[in-house]
């Protein structure tokens, strides 16, 4: 059996290919997601392209502890957080499409969708705690806009 990506490498590669494949979003945030600390896996290009604005950094963490159970696979909960920076407007549009893509209050672009992860996908969630905050930094005179956006992502993996 090959051997599985890490938890924070397999969820990192799979939400930035759906992030990727999206044509709005690559057009609402022309400066891509890439991917921040605590993984090894980065897009094409990786970070020494110069970023167009608004841009966006991914980080996967754990979020809680594994659901054991008594015989197969584990289930492996990892919070995958992608802020969005650049001025006020672009993060907010970028928000909104992220939040209802269709516009029909249908549900988030990640909620309750399969990522193509190496390890058995579960579920994706993408939660409602996003945020919009002001970077305490400037950068060419115009104000720095955060987005958050915090998806749950589920795996089985072996134990």
């Amino acid at each position: 059996m090959a051997r599985l990506p890490s938890p924070n490498d397999d969820v990192a590669r799979a939400v930035v290919e759906k992030w990727s494949a999206d044509g709005t979003l690559a057009a609402l945030v022309p400066g891509k997601l890439q991917q921040a600390r605590l993984s090894s896996y980065q897009p094409e290009g990786g970070a020494s392209e110069p970023r167009q604005s608004p841009y966006a950094n991914l980080t996967v963490t754990k979020e809680k502890e594994g659901l054991h159970q008594t015989f197969g696979h584990y289930l492996d909960f990892r919070l995958a957080t992608v802020e969005v920076r650049g001025r006020k407007a672009d993060v907010e549009a970028a928000l909104e499409y992220v939040r209802d893509p269709n516009g029909d209050q249908s549900g988030g672009l990640f909620n309750r969708q399969t990522l193509n992860t190496v390890a058995p996908f579960v579920a994706c969630l993408q939660l409602e705690e996003d945020d919009l905050r002001q970077d305490p930094e400037q950068k060419a005179a115009d104000d720095v806009w955060i987005g958050t956006i915090r998806l749950s992502v589920w795996t089985a993996r072996p134990e």
